[in-house]
């Protein structure tokens, strides 16, 4: 992965992590993006691990690290499709945080 994507994987991973604990709807923050994570958070914010910004999430962190993966490999098509793919779903986490609130 060159450093440009893995840059920008890292960018979205924050902008993922910035946007959910920018919400005042929640007591604590989210600290990563691995499945534990998310489970703790839900467990500890009393969300859903069900529920649309959990699953959300969770497809988000997949993604991410489907890309992370790919570290020692060459960027493909399929791999920019996958960065478009978080890009929409951040904006689709940001709308439903915006409920939220």
């Amino acid at each position: 992965m060159s450093n440009d994507a893995f840059s920008k994987r890292f960018r979205l991973k924050r902008k993922v992590l910035d946007a959910v604990n920018s919400s005042q709807a929640w007591p604590e923050e989210l600290c990563g993006l691995s499945v534990n994570a998310i489970s703790r958070w839900c467990r500890s914010t009393s969300v859903d691990e069900n529920s649309e910004v959990a699953e959300l999430l969770k497809k988000i962190a997949g993604n991410l690290g489907f890309l992370a993966t790919k570290s020692q490999m060459s960027i493909s098509e399929a791999d920019d499709a996958t960065f478009i793919d978080v890009e929409v779903q951040l904006e689709q986490l940001s709308q439903l945080l915006g409920e939220h609130q």
